[in-house]
């Protein structure tokens, strides 16, 4: 025994009450616009949705049902769209954007595509940073992640990862040349089941 544990803290993360819910006419050149514009925190848990090839841009984020809350942010997109009319508008309880995600406001790759990558965000720019490339992607605003389900070129300065191909979970990539890898095996070592009471020298 190593340690006991004294005290514990947990945190509990708030559910927001409303989800607001809206669909657009694809329009790239208004996606930085439209990402900035939204709120970035645990309750708005915001997520953009875009489909260059069904010409649609869908978005969903948490907050209140008030003149003061999603309905002026709701307004606030349709002024930052150029004043575009919401082909999809609707108010839902967090229970009900799970019958909207089997529904057909999303298109049916977000549900069924067997292929998935992440990107990360360039050092240094912020979580709202439109993606590097054309194509089908979902903007995760918390913890500010694009997925694609479409094969892509490694952009420049982002950080790229496969985590499924063809149904399949793919293996961890492995680190750039310039990682001290033997550094890095004897500093997992240190950390393994058996290494625990012995003699960790080299």
């Amino acid at each position: 025994q190593f340690a006991q544990p004294l005290a514990a803290t947990f945190q509990l993360r708030p559910v927001c009450e409303t989800v607001l819910a809206m669909a657009f006419n694809f329009n790239e050149s208004l996606i930085q616009p439209l990402l900035s514009l939204l709120p970035l925190d645990d309750v708005a848990s915001p997520v953009v949705v875009m489909d260059p090839q069904q010409e649609r841009l869908m978005l969903v984020v948490g907050g209140r049902n008030r003149s003061w809350g999603l309905d002026k942010l709701a307004e606030s997109i349709c002024k930052v769209l150029q004043d575009s009319d919401p082909i999809h508008q609707q108010m839902l309880t967090p229970g009900e954007l799970v019958d909207l995600l089997e529904s057909e406001f999303f298109p049916a790759w977000v549900r069924s595509s067997t292929n998935w990558s992440m990107l990360s965000k360039p050092a240094g720019q912020p979580i709202n940073t439109a993606p590097p490339a054309d194509g089908r992607w979902i903007w995760q605003g918390i913890p500010g992640l694009w997925w694609t389900p479409d094969t892509i070129a490694e952009p420049e300065n982002w950080c790229p990862d496969q985590l499924l191909k063809n149904g399949q979970v793919t293996p961890i990539p492995s680190p750039p040349s310039t990682v001290p890898i033997h550094l890095l095996d004897k500093i997992k070592s240190l950390f393994a089941a058996d290494s625990f009471g012995g003699d960790v020298r080299e």
